[in-house]
């Protein structure tokens, strides 16, 4: 059941292990690298895990007080992104740093249609926050 981290909770296949750079979350100066593997709620994690957050996260240090979203590429799907473009953190949006994929129904993209998009979330795809696309669901 994931005892490695290899597929973590979600059946989703991880994150290579390595030097996995962090940004945002808890981190403090000088946090830069993810620290595996880790403890969290019974599982051991040897790579970065989406489990409790929208985007991939690990923790920074050995005593699991801090944490930071993994630096790899989040894949996105649909929206008006290209074939293979990957969410651009960290940016500004409405005034706020953006570190994850968004709700869209708190925080929708510029310019989107009005019909439902419970459960969704996304994110700018390009520097000039020209393109979006919705973040793969778990």
């Amino acid at each position: 059941s994931g005892a490695n981290g290899t597929q973590g909770r979600e059946g989703r296949p991880g994150i290579a292990a390595g030097d996995v750079r962090v940004f945002g979350g808890s981190t403090e100066e000088g946090d830069e690298l993810c620290h595996f593997p880790f403890l969290h709620e019974g599982v051991v994690y040897t790579r970065c895990t989406t489990h409790g957050m929208n985007q991939p996260w690990c923790f920074v240090d050995r005593a699991r007080s801090r944490w930071g979203f993994c630096d790899i590429e989040i894949e996105v799907q649909q929206g008006d992104s290209r074939p293979g473009d990957t969410c651009k953190f960290p940016y500004r949006y409405e005034g706020r740093e953006v570190t994850q994929c968004e709700d869209w129904e708190t925080h929708a993209p510029p310019n989107s249609q009005s019909e439902a998009h419970n459960g969704v979330t996304w994110c700018f795809t390009d520097e000039e926050k020209d393109r979006y696309g919705v973040c793969q669901q778990e």
